[in-house]
């Protein structure tokens, strides 16, 4: 599932829900990633297995200003 702020560059201004998955045993994670708009890229800002510590640093970029997303990946291979 991506969330991602509505600040962040969108089809529209709703918060964007999306589901992933990759095949593996592997156990859930949550990636935070920070809109670059000086590169007009996304940059990982953070990566846990605790879905409330990777919504802490969502928020944290959220009130600093900055444009955010949050990924829980159900399973993603690490070594790829």
């Amino acid at each position: 599932m991506v969330t991602q702020s509505p600040a962040a560059p969108t089809a529209d201004a709703a918060t964007c829900l999306t589901g992933m998955s990759i095949p593996g045993g592997f156990p859930r994670q949550y990636r935070v990633q920070r809109y670059d708009a000086a590169t007009g890229g996304w940059q990982l800002a953070a990566t846990s297995t605790s879905r409330d510590e990777a919504m802490a640093c969502y928020h944290r970029l959220l009130r600093g200003g900055m444009a955010a997303r949050l990924i829980d990946y159900t399973r993603c291979a690490t070594g790829i």
